[in-house]
């Protein structure tokens, strides 16, 4: 018997075919910024390159809020997904669930997935960025198994419980990618010089590790992109991660 081809799988790749970079921010522990992360590296990376950013926590998707948008797709050429900003795109589940709870096993991650970019229009999109929910499990290794050049981009808090999980995390993704780009420790807790020694040494996995400082009234600044850009660690950030552009 031959074997079954999902064709949904080279749709996919023809999809992505000419993005130039694939951006996965994740990590293995719950609330430790991966959406702020992603939402702050879409308004520095908008500034000059066409941006899409991907909310595939299907459980519990947020970059709505953040964002401040209600904006849905259209139907044209499969789904072309909102500009909510001058260079920013957008694609979530709440499109298709209009934000009500949803319940998901492995196979319907991957189905979601698949579906997802079978249908999405990336036409001209420089660089995808994809947040992802708090795990090592289905929807990372989809990731893996189908965006086979994507880039890795871990998110911890600067605390000893998150530097544990985490650790693990980075030695799970080791061993299936070489694209550990960069360690982004979010400083949710006050500055702690010992805790960040202690990062240091998940330093040889990476490329870099940088700093994202804690933000004050985070909530001031959900779709409010220009105001985000013009804080004062983002020309700092924007000269970490130039490198990798």
């Amino acid at each position: 018997m031959l074997p079954i081809i999902d064709i949904r799988v080279q749709a996919l790749k023809e999809r992505i075919r000419k993005i130039k970079k694939i951006v996965v921010v994740c990590s293995s522990k719950g609330g430790v910024g991966k959406s702020t992360a992603a939402y702050i590296l879409s308004c520095i990376l908008s500034k000059s390159k066409k941006i899409a950013l991907c909310d595939f926590d299907f459980t519990g998707p947020s970059l709505h809020l953040l964002l401040d948008t209600n904006k849905t797709f259209t139907e044209e050429n499969g789904i072309k997904l909102p500009e909510v900003s001058q260079n920013l795109f957008f694609l979530s589940i709440v499109f298709f669930t209009h934000d009500k709870p949803l319940a998901l096993r492995g196979n319907n991650i991957s189905n979601i997935i698949l579906e997802l970019f079978t249908i999405a229009d990336f036409e001209n999109i420089e660089i995808l960025i994809i947040d992802t929910p708090p795990t090592t499990s289905d929807l990372i290794l989809d990731i893996l198994k189908y965006l086979e050049n994507a880039d890795f981009w871990v998110v911890s808090s600067n605390s000893l419980l998150s530097y544990h999980s985490v650790n693990n995390f980075v030695e799970v993704i080791s061993q299936r990618t070489r694209n550990l780009e960069l360690l982004i420790l979010n400083k949710i807790f006050p500055d702690d010089p010992e805790s960040f020694k202690i990062f240091e040494k998940l330093k040889s996995k990476f490329r870099r590790i940088i700093s994202l400082p804690y933000i004050n009234n985070i909530h001031g600044y959900y779709g409010k992109i220009k105001e985000v850009r013009s804080l004062d660690f983002i020309e700092q950030i924007e000269k970490d991660i130039v490198d990798f552009m």
